[in-house]
């Protein structure tokens, strides 16, 4: 039979590693988001800058 701590620590590393790949996976949510924002910031102001130049 597990013990009472043994069953504590299995639940705190579970819940731990529940933790960890939230935390990884909100990581690179943002990740993804910052790069889509800057490709589009990027984007606007190269074309901005086109249009300033042909006029």
């Amino acid at each position: 039979m597990i013990g009472q701590i043994g069953i504590v620590g299995i639940v705190f590393n579970v819940v731990f590693f529940a933790a960890v790949l939230v935390l990884v996976v909100l990581a690179i949510w943002a990740l993804i988001l910052s790069i889509k924002a800057l490709k589009k910031y990027l984007g606007q102001s190269n074309a901005t800058d086109s249009v300033d130049q042909n006029s």
